[in-house]
């Protein structure tokens, strides 16, 4: 590296550091400043319950009569910084040259608040209770369950699980998880594996070990996501609500994937352009409140520790020990994890009671994408009407 070129990498790095510096300073008396709204605590398909859990409220909707069956949302976007990028140049050049104090916007809207909650499951509750006493729960940090600061790794939610069952006197049930809810799942399952009857996972992360945004490439990044109190980002959410909140979220979930061929929605109509709309309007009043700030705080820290190598690591090699009988449902065009990559033959084939059901026309969310047939598989595995390994229809 030549003196020049030595002296101008100097110069940016001090700059980053002097704003860096300075902006620690600013931040709080700014967020002081901000005008918070009360937060509109969620509507969601049936009556919003609460109850503690430890020292904290879980929110849960609760319907139906016979076997237990709980669901676990996820919706936590591991968008990668490379793809952010692409989207607003300006703004993540600017969140690189503060070391992510200041996070990219894929990273703050790329996650969506809004979308890890409850109504994950709006379309398919009513079908579900018709033959299961159904728990929805909003996890620890999203929704409207309440948001402590803590690590959000995965020895916290499963525990939050397990006392969760334990206040509602559950003793056994049935797990379906999406995305980390599908993690969680597994890892209760691991862990508490007489309490499981069967599971259920959908497009589940975490199991291709791989680098992710949860495991930097910069070891101190992971210690400023860490850190990260969230209130920057409510510093810039203004501007931002009033210029990107809508495209930005119909860009991350659905028209970014008409170039990739992978969509976290993969057509904007029917049943998920309602569930598109509604997370837009919400956003747009939810966005305004404090407790946004505490929620992508949650969500930050559940990208970096969730994704981690080691708990991967742990699924991979405690697939195989699983007993439960899984139904493994995959979107072929779900962007994260990729089926190209693998993973949902790699989970049937590892685990050993398992059967893989491909959804042709879904992305992340065939519960939304697919409401009928989702629900017709699940309640078909779940009462045990069918055997063998579940057809992959178009």
């Amino acid at each position: 590296m030549g003196r020049k070129t030595a002296c101008v990498v100097a110069l940016l790095a001090l700059s980053a550091f002097s704003f860096t510096a300075c902006y620690s300073l600013i931040e709080k008396p700014i967020a002081k400043r901000r005008n918070f709204q009360p937060f509109p605590a969620k509507e969601y398909m049936a009556p919003c319950q609460f109850i503690q859990v430890e020292d904290i409220n879980l929110a849960y909707v609760e319907a139906g009569e016979g076997p237990t069956l709980i669901l676990i949302h996820g919706g936590v976007f591991p968008i990668e910084f490379s793809d952010s990028i692409l989207t607003t140049p300006l703004f993540d050049a600017f969140s690189l040259l503060t070391f992510h104090i200041l996070p990219p916007r894929a990273q703050t809207y790329g996650h969506l608040g809004a979308v890890a909650t409850i109504d994950t499951w709006q379309y398919n509750l009513e079908e579900l209770a018709k033959h299961f006493h159904v728990l929805a729960l909003d996890l620890p940090g999203f929704g409207n369950s309440d948001k402590p600061n803590i690590a959000y790794k995965m020895e916290d939610f499963t525990r939050y699980l397990t006392g969760f069952m334990d206040a509602k006197k559950v003793e056994r049930a049935s797990l379906v998880g999406l995305d980390i809810g599908g993690m969680i799942a597994m890892d209760f399952a691991l862990t508490h594996s007489e309490r499981v009857d069967k599971l259920v996972l959908v497009n589940t992360a975490g199991v291709d070990v791989g680098l992710t945004l949860g495991d930097p490439v910069v070891p101190g990044t992971s210690r400023i996501f860490q850190n990260n109190n969230a209130a920057q980002i409510n510093v810039w959410i203004p501007l931002y609500q009033r210029l990107f909140l809508k495209p930005a979220v119909r860009n991350v979930l659905h028209e970014r994937g008409q170039d990739l061929h992978q969509y976290y929605i993969v057509e904007d109509q029917g049943t998920a352009q309602k569930f598109l709309d509604q997370v837009i309007d919400y956003k747009k009043r939810y966005v305004k409140s404090e407790e946004f700030t505490k929620e992508v705080h949650a969500l930050h820290q559940a990208l970096v520790n969730l994704k981690r190598r080691e708990v991967g690591k742990k699924l991979v090699q405690g697939a195989a020990t699983i007993q439960a009988p899984t139904l493994i449902i995959w979107g072929v065009k779900n962007p994260y994890p990729p089926q190209a990559e693998g993973i949902p033959e790699y989970l049937n084939e590892a685990m050993p009671r398992s059967s893989l059901s491909t959804f042709n026309r879904s992305g992340h969310f065939p519960m939304v994408e697919e409401p009928e047939k989702f629900n017709q598989q699940v309640i078909q595995f779940l009462t045990g009407e069918v055997s063998g390994p579940a057809a992959a229809t178009p």
